[in-house]
């Protein structure tokens, strides 16, 4: 039985610190919350935005005769009520004297991994760091489901809460850096090898956080569910402690990048502003940065853009832009090697020559001779 003084007081349901988590639970989840005293009066009945997909409210008398039931065999917990169609999540606020109240979310699809996923979230928000315990509904009959301790360690709430924001607003770079300081850290030391179905189960519901941050920043609900179930799918294939890291790092970048995409990016028009740049500053030093500025984009994400669209890195477009340049000058002008790579933004001929040998395979001295005449 969990220990739930932290949500009672003097002797009542504390509604204050209940609504102030069932607001983050239901913001972060994407799903209906609603919460009942102790005789099921309603108290508080929160709506996500955008709104579920299906907000169908669950049989009352039979919900509350489950409650009544799990009450009686276990104290308190979450416990999973499932109906012909979708499930729910209940949390009860009880011990083995008092019943105080209780808080349902869902409706949810009757899916494992994201039914674990929820499961974490509410248990971290509500219940950590004490381990609970989950009791399933299944054709009128309660059966024990596995148990899922939480880490006693700390964990980086406020971290999360600014990778989150990094996230809605589009700054891959910062929410990346925030996740390989503080998050990272967390899941590669603070679960054993043999607790990766936790350390899983955790990482799903985080990245659950980052699909509704992407949302908040004006992600498409389906594009941001999409890459959620690409993420839950990885996390389930992963084989160690150390992958988990990386596939929420992906994850990161994908989710602030398609904020990016739906409010302010159009793939075409950025490549042909930064090849505009490119061209017109030929015989100046061209530093990615100021490129990423000009487009209005951060550094990572524009490099990351742009190799993904042109399928080079920029530092090798600029060189063959430059080559390209380059070829056009020593064919119809008499200027010198020196010249030609002063005029197409090199200042030291012999690394020129390098740089044009390696587009052509020959010297500019050779390309010269061979198209003159």
């Amino acid at each position: 039985m969990h220990s739930i003084t932290h949500l009672i007081t003097n002797g009542f349901l504390d509604l204050d610190t209940v609504e102030g988590l069932a607001h983050i639970a239901s913001y972060a989840l994407g799903l209906p919350i609603r919460v009942y005293g102790s005789h099921h009066e309603p108290l508080l009945h929160l709506s996500p935005d955008p709104p579920a997909a299906f907000e169908e409210e669950p049989a009352a008398e039979e919900l509350f005769h489950f409650m009544e039931e799990a009450w009686r065999r276990e104290g308190n917990g979450i416990f999973t009520y499932r109906t012909q169609g979708p499930a729910y999540l209940l949390l009860l606020f009880s011990n083995a004297q008092t019943f105080w109240g209780s808080l349902v979310l869902g409706p949810f699809p009757q899916d494992k991994q994201r039914h674990l996923a929820l499961y974490r979230l509410l248990e971290r928000l509500f219940l950590a760091p004490w381990i609970s315990k989950t009791v399933e509904r299944h054709e009128h009959a309660l059966h024990d489901l596995p148990t899922f301790p939480l880490s006693p360690a700390p964990y980086p709430y406020e971290s999360e809460r600014l990778i989150l924001t990094k996230i809605s607003t589009g700054d891959t770079d910062r929410a990346l850096h925030l996740f390989q300081e503080h998050l990272r850290p967390y899941f590669l030391t603070q679960f054993l090898p043999e607790q990766l179905g936790k350390a899983r189960s955790q990482a799903c519901a985080v990245c659950s956080l980052f699909s509704r941050a992407a949302m908040e920043g004006g992600l498409e609900p389906e594009a941001a569910y999409l890459l959620e179930d690409h993420c839950f799918t990885q996390l389930e294939e992963a084989s160690t402690l150390e992958d988990l890291p990386p596939i929420l790092s992906k994850s990161i970048a994908r989710f602030s990048g398609g904020v990016f995409m739906a409010t302010s990016v159009n793939h075409v028009s950025v490549i042909k502003k930064a090849s505009r740049y490119v061209h017109s500053h030929l015989s100046e030093t061209i530093r990615l940065e100021d490129v990423a500025e000009h487009v209005e984009l951060s550094s990572n994400y524009f490099s990351s853009l742009f190799k993904r669209e042109m399928h080079m890195a920029f530092a090798d477009y600029v060189n063959l832009i430059r080559v390209k340049e380059s070829k056009y000058l020593l064919q119809r002008t008499n200027a010198t090697i020196l010249e030609v790579a002063l005029a197409v933004g090199y200042s030291n001929q012999n690394y020129f020559t390098t740089i044009f040998k390696k587009f052509t395979g020959i010297t500019p001295k050779q390309y010269r001779m061979r198209t003159s005449g």
